[in-house]
């Protein structure tokens, strides 16, 4: 039993996310890939090596290109002037943008993790619940954990919030039993397909 306790990493889930909170209701829209595209091929060579870009957008978006270049300029400046965490937010094409540079380690979080999402959600929730992720996933790593497990009260309301979160930050450290979501009914795999369950 003990063995398992060491062997298994836990994650309580986090004050907005505990109880009445909204799904994130993340967009993956033709415009919103292309999007996340763009920032994702402008800013892979910008953020430093042990550190990763979150950035939220609410949408609709109706100038995918120009929100670009936009958001692009705005991390830019953040990273220039910042040698670790870090955080800011505008207004961009009519878009609400928040970015937040975080420090990642064992795992091997992407650089950049972008989202989309409708303006109703929180975008401190979708930060707080991605950095929450990306900093258990690195202890587990740093301890070569076999199982990672998101204590989330809400079971099945959140499941799918945390498995999109999960396959954005996309860890380069395979885990060697599946990654859960200990939920009020049943687990459910953070490795499944985002639209499941």
């Amino acid at each position: 039993m003990e063995a398992a306790a060491r062997d298994t990493v836990t994650l309580k889930a986090l004050g907005a996310a505990t109880t009445d909170a909204p799904r994130l209701h993340l967009r993956f829209d033709r415009v919103v890939v292309e999007l996340t595209g763009r920032l994702k091929a402008a800013l892979e060579d910008v953020v430093p090596d042990g550190r990763s870009l979150i950035v939220t957008c609410t949408a609709p978006i109706r100038q995918s290109g120009k929100t670009a270049v936009e958001t692009v300029e705005i991390a830019r400046a953040l990273i220039a002037r910042s040698h670790g965490a870090a955080e800011t937010g505008a207004e961009v094409q009519g878009n609400a943008v928040r970015l937040r540079l975080v420090k990642t380690g064992a795992s091997g979080a992407a650089k950049i993790i972008a989202f989309v999402h409708n303006c109703e959600t929180p975008a401190e929730l979708v930060l707080d619940m991605t950095q929450a992720l990306i900093e258990a996933l690195d202890e587990g790593a740093a301890r070569r954990s076999r199982r990672l497990v998101v204590d989330n009260p809400n079971g099945p309301r959140h499941a799918r919030s945390w498995r999109e979160v999960y396959a954005a930050i996309d860890p380069a450290v395979a885990w060697s039993e599946p990654t859960m979501v200990n939920g009020t009914d049943k687990p459910h795999a953070l490795t499944d397909r985002p639209g499941t369950g």
